[in-house]
């Protein structure tokens, strides 16, 4: 749980302090150690959601989400900042590889829109040339 809670504090681009006054404590000390493992937020997982402006089922799904990252052997959660070196090892955060792939997946979608229409074009111009064959054979037999 700590990945996601960490994801969704770094999304922010908040400190560990300013997401705990955002959820109604003093010190950032107990965002590290729902961040690190050391605690499990099991009764403070709604004020965490509402202090990153979320639900907590979003904040559950994004962690169930990031389980299915891990490697299989792996069944302990890492904490935050190893799962990213792990997944990110040039230096990014797993944040940043996540945008990279919605910036991709966006490309994508916009290369598949464009090639639909290319693909259109191609049969308007095969229907148009089917249909100039036709009549050219009409005029000669007619």
């Amino acid at each position: 749980m700590g990945v996601a809670i960490y994801l969704g504090r770094r999304q922010k681009g908040w400190k560990q302090q300013e997401l705990a006054e955002q959820c109604g404590w003093k010190q950032g000390s107990q965002i590290s150690k729902y961040e690190t493992g050391d605690e499990w937020p099991e009764t403070s997982v709604p004020k965490i959601a509402d202090g990153l402006d979320t639900t907590e089922e979003r904040l559950l799904a994004n962690y169930r989400h990031i389980l299915r990252l891990l490697p299989e052997e792996d069944e302990e959660e890492r904490d935050a900042s190893t799962f990213a070196e792990d997944w990110a090892p040039d230096g990014g955060t797993l944040a940043d590889l996540w945008q990279q792939r919605e910036s991709l997946r966006r490309e994508q979608a916009a290369l598949e829109l464009r090639r639909e229409r290319i693909e259109e074009r191609i049969e308007i111009a095969r229907m148009q040339f089917v249909l100039e064959q036709a009549l050219q054979t009409a005029d000669k037999d007619g």
